[in-house]
C-alpha cells in the first residue's frame, strides 16, 4: 500500500484529448507540467485540455498541454504521463500560480500547541491488515504536524454507511472490492443523499480500469490505484484540513 512520494498531494485531473474524456488523479504540479497518473498512456507529443481541481477546495483551472514523458509503473512509482503545459496568456498563468499558491499555504506544518486543523476520516477496507497499517503511518505522518485525523475505520460498506449515519465526516476513503455490498455501490448511496454532498470520496482498488470507472460512475472525486503513495494521499488530507478551517472561521 505505501509507493514512493512526490509530497505534491493529489489533485483532481479532467482530461479531454481527441473524442476522449477521462477523470485521473494528478501530481507533481509545477509552474511548467504536471504528471497524470493513468494506465492509458498517450503518445509522446498529444495534445490535451486538463482541467485541475479539487472538490469544495480548489477552484478548477483548465490548461492546454501536450505530453512530454510516459512512465510504465515500476517500483513506487504509478504509469502516466508528464503534460507540459502551453500557457496562452497572462490569465491562465495567473490562475495556475494562485492554484500553486493555495496549494504552498496548505502545505505540512511542524505541530504547535495551539488549536490545530483537523479532518474526520473514515477508512472503509476489509483488510485488517492495511486497515493497521493505514492507522499506523496516519498517526506517524502527523504527530509532528500541525493538523490531526480523527480515523475512524469500517470492515464493510455496511459497517461503513452505519458510521456516516451517526457522525460526520469530512472523507471517505473506499475500497472498491469489499464483502457484498462494494465500494462502488457506498459511494453511490453516499451521494444519494444530500447530507454528504461535500464529503470527499476517493475510491481505492487493485481491479485496474473496471473497478476504476465504477468508482467514478459510482460518484467518487478521485480514484487511487492500489499501492496508494501514502504520503501524496496525507498531503491531500492537508488541504481538506484548509477547508475545514476556512469553514470554521466562516461559521
Amino acid at each position: 500500500m505505501i509507493a514512493e512520494s512526490s509530497n505534491t498531494g493529489i489533485l483532481r485531473a479532467e482530461i479531454a484529448h481527441g473524442d476522449r474524456v477521462d477523470v485521473c488523479a494528478a501530481v507533481e504540479l509545477t509552474e511548467q507540467s504536471v504528471f497524470l497518473i493513468s494506465d492509458d498512456l498517450p503518445a509522446i507529443g498529444a495534445r490535451m485540455n486538463v482541467r485541475l481541481s479539487f472538490p469544495y477546495v480548489f477552484s478548477p483551472i483548465e490548461l492546454r498541454g501536450s505530453v512530454s514523458q510516459v512512465h510504465m509503473s515500476g517500483p513506487g512509482r504509478p504509469s502516466g504521463y508528464v503534460c507540459k503545459f502551453e500557457i496562452p496568456d497572462a490569465v491562465s498563468e495567473t490562475r495556475l500560480l494562485s492554484l500553486l499558491n493555495n496549494i504552498s499555504l496548505a502545505s505540512p506544518r511542524i505541530a504547535n500547541r495551539g488549536a490545530a486543523p483537523r479532518v474526520r476520516l473514515l477508512l472503509v477496507e476489509d483488510g485488517r491488515l492495511i486497515r493497521d497499517m493505514f492507522a499506523y503511518a496516519v498517526t506517524k505522518y502527523f504527530e509532528r504536524r500541525e493538523g490531526r485525523v480523527e480515523l475512524t475505520q469500517a470492515e464493510d460498506a455496511d459497517a461503513g454507511w452505519q458510521h456516516l449515519q451517526g457522525g460526520e465526516f469530512d472523507v471517505a476513503i473506499v475500497d472498491h472490492f469489499l464483502p457484498e455490498p462494494s465500494g462502488a455501490a457506498l459511494i453511490a448511496k453516499l451521494r444519494a443523499n444530500t447530507r454528504f454532498a461535500k464529503t470527499t470520496t476517493i475510491g481505492v482498488s487493485v481491479g485496474g480500469d473496471r473497478a476504476r470507472r465504477a468508482m467514478l460512475d459510482a460518484g467518487a472525486d478521485l480514484f487511487l490505484a492500489k499501492p496508494i503513495v501514502l504520503r501524496d494521499l496525507f498531503r491531500t488530507l492537508e488541504f481538506l484540513m484548509a477547508r475545514s478551517t476556512s469553514d470554521a472561521g466562516a461559521a
